[in-house]
This record gives C-alpha cells, structure tokens and sequence, in this order.
C-alpha cells in the first residue's frame, strides 16, 4: 500500500479490495482467505499505514459510499 505499486495517488479514485478480520477455525474450514485476511488487518491498522493514508489525503470509504460518489 504504502508503496503505491498501482498509481492510486494519481487518480481522482481508486479501489483497493482488502478482507480484513479475524480467522477461528470455523472461518477456516470455509475460507481460503484466512492468513489474508490477517495480514491485511495488521497492515490496514498500522501506524505506518494510517500515516501513509494522512500524509496522502486519502480516504478510506466503504463499498456502499463509493457507489455513492
């Protein structure tokens, strides 16, 4: 993210999909996602990465509010 490998910073808009959240052993047996889905939590609620989002103007909006645009 904080490498902006896919230019979002030179766009009006960007989506960048994450799945955050927690893996129990019930979300494992029906997900492929599991280790994703941590990493991407622990890299979405970092300091380095909200720094990254302020220092940069971004803002983080749900699925739903970027329809809204």
């Amino acid at each position: 993210i904080i490498e902006d490998k896919n230019d979002y910073l030179h766009h009006e808009y960007g989506v960048l999909v994450r799945h955050c959240g927690y893996a129990d052993s019930q979300l494992f047996k029906f997900s492929s996602f599991n280790l994703f889905r941590i990493k991407d939590l622990e890299a979405m609620t970092s300091s380095e990465v909200r720094n990254w989002l302020d220092e940069h103007n971004v803002e983080l909006v749900t699925y739903k509010d970027f329809l809204e645009l």
